[in-house]
């Protein structure tokens, strides 16, 4: 796929740290598919990416426990983002937590931080957001977070010039401290024709 780091399925006790990672053709860093356990990316710096800055995913919902992102700076990542193919500049879910990032020039059709898993997992597979930063290079359908989970925790955010700055489809998770600056809507709450989503707290 042309990333810069590739992390196999199945691995457990990585670590990634102090790193500098420029000019990836896809993602700066991916770690697809399942089975991620402990897994930790710490002080890393990535620039100019095609796609996601960090993909970190399990397509199996509950393979994933006890992940980290911490100390992560992501700029100008998703060159070759579409409407169709929305990248992200660190691009979780469920079972990875992130802290302590700024994601700058996230671009046209783009989303800052993104946590996409709607299965409840209980607790301790809840994805957990905490003091990070978002600004948008554009308003062009771009969104500073996008949260889609359940159980997660979301605090001490910040978004700024995005035209969503907080995109919202969750279900009993919590909120604090989320700052909006610029851009056009603050906080967008979405649910499906069929869904019933609610006993989130802001």
């Amino acid at each position: 796929d042309n990333n810069l780091i590739d992390v196999s399925s199945g691995c457990t006790d990585i670590t990634l740290e102090d790193l500098e990672l420029k000019n990836a053709p896809a993602y700066g860093i991916g770690m697809q598919r399942d089975g991620f356990s402990n897994c930790l990316i710490s002080d890393v710096v990535i620039e100019e990416t095609g796609r996601d800055g960090i993909d970190f995913k399990m397509d199996t919902n509950a393979s994933g426990l006890g992940n980290l992102i911490r100390n992560v700076t992501v700029k100008n990542f998703g060159r070759y983002t579409t409407a169709q193919v929305p990248q992200a500049g660190i691009d979780v879910r469920c079972g990875v937590s992130v802290r302590d990032c700024y994601v700058d020039g996230t671009p046209a059709n783009a989303v800052g931080c993104r946590v996409n898993n709607s299965a409840d997992l209980g607790e301790t597979q809840a994805s957990v957001f905490d003091n990070i930063k978002c600004v948008a290079a554009s308003l062009t359908n771009t969104k500073g977070f996008q949260f889609v989970n359940t159980r997660g925790k979301y605090s001490n955010l910040q978004s700024e010039g995005a035209y969503i700055n907080y995109w919202v489809r969750c279900d009993h998770s919590q909120f604090n401290n989320l700052i909006s600056k610029g851009g056009t809507f603050g906080v967008w709450s979405y649910a499906s024709g069929t869904e019933t989503l609610g006993y989130n707290t802001f």
